[in-house]
């Protein structure tokens, strides 16, 4: 059931990782001006009023790493590192006159990356006997844990989903 499990996720993160619209993820004039638009509204009409700070910057990227990787599958600890020592940068990247989404930008690819790897290892150990003789366990919700510290660590992590 479990190898079924994984299996249909693994299927939809597939998807996710070859759907065509993916390869075009580079933003323009329009998304620009939108990030501008709501950088403003946000720091004006927001309940809180608060202004879009270095604070707040590090806020949004602890908010976007947990929307893309709830989990903590697919990021690996030194990814988390690169883009939270850059997450100061985006309160600096909005108030510029023509507002950059660059680090947004090259986290979302990372994770295609991630996902990408993830998908190719998942399916190479669905081709592999399953060892049930080890005494290990699996941690079903790993939001509070580590993200993996390297590719080994990923994919000992995923083979244990597998069991």
């Amino acid at each position: 059931m479990i190898r079924i499990a994984m299996l249909l996720a693994l299927t939809s993160c597939s998807a996710l990782a070859e759907h065509p619209l993916s390869a075009s993820i580079e933003p323009g004039e329009t998304e620009a001006a939108v990030a501008r638009t709501v950088g403003q509204m946000l720091s004006t009409y927001h309940y809180n009023r608060r202004d879009i700070d270095d604070v707040v910057a590090v806020e949004w990227m602890d908010s976007y790493l947990e929307a893309l990787d709830y989990n903590r599958m697919f990021f690996l600890q030194a990814d988390v590192d690169e883009f939270r020592g850059q997450a100061r940068s985006i309160d600096d990247d909005l108030n510029r006159t023509t507002p950059t989404l660059a680090l947004a930008t090259k986290i979302y690819k990372r994770y295609q990356q991630r996902v990408a790897e993830r998908v190719a290892n998942a399916n190479a150990i669905l081709g592999e006997p399953i060892d049930l003789t080890d005494d290990e366990s699996y941690v079903f919700d790993r939001s509070e844990s580590k993200w993996p510290a390297d590719d080994a660590a990923a994919r000992s992590e995923e083979r244990r989903v597998g069991k």
